[in-house]
């Protein structure tokens, strides 16, 4: 477990990195429930609003900020709750949505344009990216 301690750190500080990295999850999780609970308010049941149609350039442009914003503060935070073991179980998770994206995007813009499937979706690879990502990090983390 990632706040268990060692011979080197004595138990208050492993209760302290636990706390904190309670704390960093609660608010990565009021993130994501803020903007879930967002699209589902602008956008027809759970399709978010941007999927629905085009997008002024001034609402691009404020949530693509939003994001890159959002993006930074939990890097921020997560900067000092992570430990040795976590950072290896996110790299693995990471090379692995990138083997599957390097591999699998070639593979099916060539059928594509070889008329056998259907348009890649940019949707559908981000969130194989990050299935496949979170799947690499359980499987590192925890098998």
């Amino acid at each position: 477990m990632m706040a268990t301690p060692t011979n080197a750190e004595p138990l208050a500080t492993a209760r302290r990195r636990r706390r904190e990295y309670r704390k960093g999850f609660a608010v990565f999780f009021a993130c994501g429930l803020l903007a879930t609970l967002g699209n589902v308010a602008l956008g027809d049941g759970l399709v978010p609003p941007f999927l629905l149609g085009p997008l002024s350039p001034s609402a691009a442009l404020w949530l693509a900020a939003g994001f890159l914003a959002a993006l930074g503060l939990v890097a921020w935070l997560a900067h000092g709750l992570l430990d040795e073991h976590e950072i290896s179980a996110a790299a693995y998770g990471q090379a692995a949505a990138c083997g599957i994206v390097v591999v699998g995007y070639p593979v099916w813009f060539l059928l594509w344009k070889g008329g056998l499937a259907h348009e890649p979706s940019h949707v559908a690879l981000y969130v194989t990216l990050l299935l496949v990502s979170w799947a690499g990090y359980a499987y590192r983390k925890f098998a």
